[in-house]
């Protein structure tokens, strides 16, 4: 009888800390609402995300084909001046040789060329689709009254060896969470809806920082 009626204190304890003291003719306080957004597989199915990639295929993917048959046409032919019967004092294959050289160092000024702009292109829509989804989730809050949204992710502690899956432990935001507090399902409609209305959550131009030269 004493156990029972000390786990009934107990327990009328616990609701106190949670609700928080109530005055008299006051409502006592709610419980304080928390939610959860697994970042990555949001961005991963935003429809900005995909409509991104496709533009980069489009952007980058023919250029990248055509640069890499460059080189391997110069990789050809400098292992065919490699087994070239010349001499090796023969003006002619010296000729072909510093011509070859000239080729190999256009081809890489143009390939690091491409790969800034890419990465510049990349850049620039990752980190508005990120500012995006945090607007999303602070206006959803806000009006929802969340006091706090957690990042998170797939709760798995993979690795190959210790300090890996250490690692990977560590970087675990949420050990557990209810289905009931996730609210990817959620950011990720209404980033969608405002992407094909074509509402701007983030202006771009407003986004500080930038990428490192």
């Amino acid at each position: 009888m004493l156990i029972k009626k000390m786990s009934v204190l107990a327990a009328a304890g616990l609701l106190v800390l949670w609700s928080g003291p109530a005055r008299a003719g006051e409502e006592p306080e709610r419980p304080i609402k928390i939610g959860v957004v697994d970042v990555a597989k949001v961005f991963e199915n935003y429809k900005r995300t995909k409509d991104d990639s496709e533009k980069m295929k489009l952007r980058f993917g023919g250029r990248l084909e055509a640069l890499e048959k460059r080189g391997v046409a110069l990789q050809k032919k400098a292992l065919s001046l490699k087994n070239d019967p010349r001499a090796p004092d023969d003006l002619g294959l010296m000729r072909d040789k510093q011509g070859l050289a000239i080729k190999k160092k256009e081809l890489e000024q143009e390939f690091k060329k491409f790969l800034m702009e890419k990465e510049t292109f990349h850049f620039k829509r990752t980190r508005l689709i990120l500012a995006e989804l945090r607007e999303a989730v602070r206006r959803y809050a806000e009006t929802n009254g969340y006091a706090l949204v957690i990042q998170v992710g797939e709760p798995k502690i993979e690795g190959k060896n210790t300090m890996q899956v250490t690692k990977a432990f560590r970087g675990l935001t949420a050990l557990y969470f209810s289905k009931a507090v996730d609210l990817t399902p959620t950011i990720l409609a209404m980033l969608d809806r405002a992407y094909e209305r074509g509402i701007s959550l983030v202006r771009e131009e407003t986004l500080d920082g930038g990428q490192n030269k």
